[in-house]
């Protein structure tokens, strides 16, 4: 059999690859109704620059603390036992909810108002009150969701994925049913409204769970205080590395906003489908093999993540390149099927599929990033990363000043890509010189291979978009996809008979 040989990291991912994507699937369900019933306006930019600060704190706090607290609490677990690791986990919900709380205040009273004056060209005369209405309901949003998100970094630790997932579906569902039934009433706020009831959902599902599972107590002993605010030192590292993602997300969303109405809506809808994907792929890779990685770092087996590493590479190259190119050929008819109906109009079909085009090959440079990443956090080498996200902010802002000039709305996932194959270069260079990879001949070669199996399924693919046009999107988009499975499929088995890879 072809995956009688996966090892138990690839096993483990291609479970939160399945649980990942149902999340997903019910967030597009919540973003294709917000398509369906309001469109593109500027009342739709709004709630789309207000969603930004959320987005800012989940770039924050999320994936920072999940880097830090895994390898943390793995290794006290193994020091100091379970018990000690049970309180440490405790006193850091309480100290984690209180720091959420003194940011979003000091975020809501002094950082929302000030870019709301800024951004003179999407907040005109009387928009700015309902820009902070929208942004202070979305960071109550952000206080419960982070907060659950600690506890599902708690359960991934001890390699509860499905546990630590699921509870998420809350959130999705939740803005859905509030879009339904209340846009009439609430209007767009109505999926805001969703997100604070969903992410309360979700917080107590998760907390019940961490509860039950004995890996938290209600009432964490003090004398274990000191343990938190000593371990921190490599989180505020990771928050600092993280500032650059969420300034880049500003970046861009700032940058669009100043190119007319409907712009930072087309960006938005635009990088939803790449989104959807790449958020699969990265977060499906990061939460299986970070405390992999975390373990074999802490015992010394650097051979084994040079092996895992590589493996991991092939793999979302045979996979993920051929989706990337299916995105672009079938971008007009994917947007068309997902949003074209109500307020979402033919026009604006075309528009948002452009962004899409050019998004797609996101999705793959995303995997390579992400897997280095987390080897370095494993190592404690944050002060690396820190290092590549102030590379990528000057970068960016740079291609972002060539491009948008250049190319308008498309300049900015133009740039994207410019900075993501420099990021990616960087990082695996730090990896080279911690010797945690290697770019030996053997994974070249291999690698190569890889990118001919590719090659040929691609060419599959653009044979059958040229010869058969249906004029149905339903009909190009299930013909497409049929291929594409077949051609990986086949280049799959073809490699398991004749062994020209080691996957």
């Amino acid at each position: 059999m072809i995956f009688k040989n996966i090892s138990s990291m690839q096993k483990a991912a291609i479970g939160v690859f399945l649980s990942i994507g149902l999340l997903k699937i019910a967030g597009f369900l919540k973003d294709v109704l917000l398509a369906n019933y309001f469109g593109i306006d500027r009342n739709v930019d709004i709630y789309f620059y207000a969603l930004l600060f959320p987005t800012i704190l989940f770039n924050l706090f999320s994936a920072s603390y999940n880097s830090f607290f895994i390898p943390t609490y793995l290794a006290m677990k193994k020091e100091k036992g379970n018990s000690h690791a049970r309180n440490y986990t405790s006193l850091s919900v309480y100290g984690i909810a209180i720091f959420l709380l003194v940011v979003i205040f000091l975020m809501d009273s002094i950082l929302l108002p000030w870019i709301g004056q800024i951004n003179k060209s999407i907040l005109l005369s009387g928009e700015l009150q309902r820009f902070l209405y929208y942004s202070r309901l979305a960071s109550i949003f952000a206080f419960f969701y982070l907060l659950s998100n600690f506890l599902s970094s708690l359960l991934q630790a001890e390699h509860k994925y499905k546990q630590s997932l699921y509870p998420q579906m809350a959130i999705p569902l939740t803005i859905s049913l509030f879009i339904i039934y209340n846009h009439e009433n609430r209007g767009i706020v109505s999926a805001i409204d969703g997100m604070v009831y969903g992410a309360v959902v979700y917080f107590i599902i998760t907390f019940l769970i961490a509860y039950k599972s004995k890996l938290i107590t209600v009432f964490p002993k003090k004398e274990n205080i000191k343990d938190f605010f000593t371990n921190h030192g490599q989180f505020f590292i990771l928050m600092l590395v993280s500032v650059s993602s969420g300034f880049l997300s500003f970046i861009d969303q700032h940058w669009a906003s100043q190119l007319g109405d409907g712009k930072l809506s087309i960006l938005n809808y635009g990088i939803k489908i790449p989104d959807m994907f790449s958020e699969v792929a990265g977060m499906g890779l990061g939460i299986a093999t970070f405390s992999h990685f975390s373990q074999w770092i802490i015992a010394e087996k650097k051979e084994e993540i040079i092996i895992a590493v590589q493996r991991l590479i092939k793999w979302s190259t045979l996979l993920l390149l051929p989706l990337c190119f299916y995105l672009i050929l079938y971008s007009e008819p994917l947007v068309r099927i997902l949003f074209e109906r109500g307020a979402f109009t033919s026009k604006e079909t075309l528009e948002v599929s452009e962004i899409l085009k050019y998004y797609a090959s996101v999705v793959y440079l995303f995997i390579p990033g992400i897997i280095a990443a987390r080897v370095i956090s494993g190592a404690a080498k944050n002060h690396l990363l820190l290092i590549a996200g102030g590379i990528n902010i000057v970068v960016k802002i740079f291609l972002n000043f060539i491009f948008i000039g250049l190319f308008g709305l498309k300049g900015i996932p133009l740039s994207t890509i410019g900075m993501y194959i420099i990021a990616i270069c960087l990082l695996y260079y730090f990896l080279i010189k911690e010797k945690v990879f290697r770019l030996d001949a053997d994974f070249i070669k291999q690698w190569g291979i890889s990118f001919l199996f590719v090659a040929i399924v691609c060419c599959s693919l653009f044979l059958i978009r040229r010869s058969f046009i249906f004029h149905n999107a339903f009909l190009d988009l299930t013909l497409g996809f049929l291929v594409l499975s077949a051609s990986c499929l086949i280049t799959l088995v073809f490699n398991h008979k004749f062994r020209f890879m080691v996957l």
